[in-house]
């Protein structure tokens, strides 16, 4: 689904405004970038407006002095870690109908190259954290004693003596 998400960023005592602003056409116009904090007062028509300004490449005078990361790099740029929020809060537009999409989603092989998409790699709905660490756990433990692993571990052994 695409999303366009800005947040404020303070480290030190530099603030500056985040905007990730990403599609679902293989990342050809997603984009992070940087710039000078947006006044409070901006509204919704100048948020469009930087983003368009942003996905052409230009300046916008709400975003001066912009650091920006395109393309395939825009997730995984060191530049987004290291500004990405510690909590977030999302507030929507109440529109039920992108909801309503994910929990019904249309797969577009368009999108994805192939042999990129596995099924079998997805989690079911309400997959958390404890389920994954009990599946991992599992395969973990069979690694450890694994034959080849164990000669590793006793080779270390033997030779450390």
């Amino acid at each position: 689904m695409p999303v366009t998400m800005a947040w404020d960023r303070t480290t030190g005592n530099k603030t500056v405004t985040a905007l990730l602003h990403a599609t679902n056409r293989k990342n050809i116009n997603s984009f992070f970038a940087t710039f000078d904090p947006v006044p409070a007062s901006a509204d919704r028509a100048n948020w469009e407006e930087i983003t368009l300004a942003l996905g052409r490449r230009e300046a916008h005078p709400l975003a001066s002095d912009f650091v920006m990361v395109t393309g395939s790099d825009t997730f995984s740029s060191p530049l987004l870690f290291a500004h990405l929020p510690k909590r977030l809060i999302a507030y929507t537009s109440g529109d039920e109908q992108p909801w309503t999409q994910l929990e019904h989603p249309v797969f577009h092989p368009e999108f994805f190259e192939e042999g990129q998409y596995q099924t079998e790699d997805e989690r079911p709905q309400g997959w958390g954290m404890t389920r994954e660490w009990e599946k991992e756990q599992t395969i973990r433990i069979s690694n450890l004693f694994s034959p080849s692993n164990l000669k590793s571990i006793s080779e270390t052994i033997f030779l450390s003596d």
